[in-house]
């Protein structure tokens, strides 16, 4: 349904997706819809912004983990944490 409102609504200048979305789907399809939401984005100058595991993704097409590596902004682990929050 995103890709829906992101491709033809007008009035909609970004997306926001967290990694929750794609529970549950192959990361083949996962970095393909990337790679679609990523042309969108670029077609009509609109931001995609997605906060993605990398389990999640395809790790063997290189052309989407490039563009991924190439558009990071944040990246976080275990040991960077947003607000340097303390596991406890």
């Amino acid at each position: 349904m995103e890709l829906i409102y992101f491709n033809f609504n007008d009035k909609l200048d970004f997306i926001i997706q967290d990694s929750i979305c794609f529970s549950g789907i192959d990361p083949r399809q996962v970095s393909t819809l990337i790679g679609i939401f990523n042309e969108i984005a670029v077609e009509k100058n609109k931001q995609y912004i997605l906060s993605i595991n990398k389990y999640q993704l395809d790790d063997k097409n290189q052309e989407i983990m490039d563009l991924i590596e190439d558009n990071v902004r944040l990246e976080l682990s275990e040991d960077s944490k947003l607000w340097k929050l303390k596991k406890y």
